[in-house]
């Protein structure tokens, strides 16, 4: 064994670990402050998606609000007329409930939100019926006029009912705005 073996391995051992060792350590601190500033700004951008989202279904609820108003008139009509479109909506629900279902932490409200927008989709249902038994094919069977009360009524209980749910839902749904705005 070379005596100058022992002077020049160790230095150059000692300088390659401490190199190591400088040169590891911040690359881990950096990588740590990098994964924390992606996950702060992951998380402001699933705030602001589910925010607007929340801003949009709150839109979709206040014009589905004043249909629904419409619906529960039904039976004050004079005879012979009838509301032929409903004006009602789901496709906001359908649009935006991916970026509410993941993001509302609020399984309750996301409850009451898809059963809501569950229910408008039998009202229209519903109102394709009675529109069919007061001017389409169905009108001219012999049960039509019964038909007709009795679909009007179901109509008007469920337009009221859907109606209440809007003054339930939306104050809680302002409020859940209101926190995703804050993050």
């Amino acid at each position: 064994m070379d005596p100058q073996f022992g002077v020049i391995f160790w230095p150059t051992v000692a300088a390659t670990l401490v190199g190591v060792f400088l040169g590891v350590l911040p690359a881990l601190l950096i990588a740590r402050f990098s994964e924390g500033a992606a996950s702060t700004t992951r998380r402001v951008a699933e705030a602001q998606r589910l925010n607007r989202a929340l801003q949009v279904l709150d839109a979709a609820m206040t014009r589905n609000a004043a249909a629904l108003l419409a619906l529960t008139r039904l039976d004050m009509l004079p005879a012979g007329q009838f509301v032929l479109t409903t004006q009602l909506e789901t496709t906001t629900w359908e649009a935006v409930q991916g970026d509410v279902t993941p993001f509302l932490h609020d399984p309750d409200l996301q409850a009451r939100l898809a059963y809501h927008f569950a229910l408008i989709s039998q009202i229209m249902k519903l109102h394709d019926r009675y529109v069919d038994f007061m001017a389409g094919v169905a009108s001219a069977l012999a049960n039509a006029p019964q038909t007709r009360r009795e679909l009007t009524g179901s109509l008007g209980n469920l337009a009221s009912r859907a109606s209440s749910q809007v003054g339930e839902l939306r104050p809680r749904l302002q409020a859940a705005i209101a926190s995703s705005a804050r993050g």
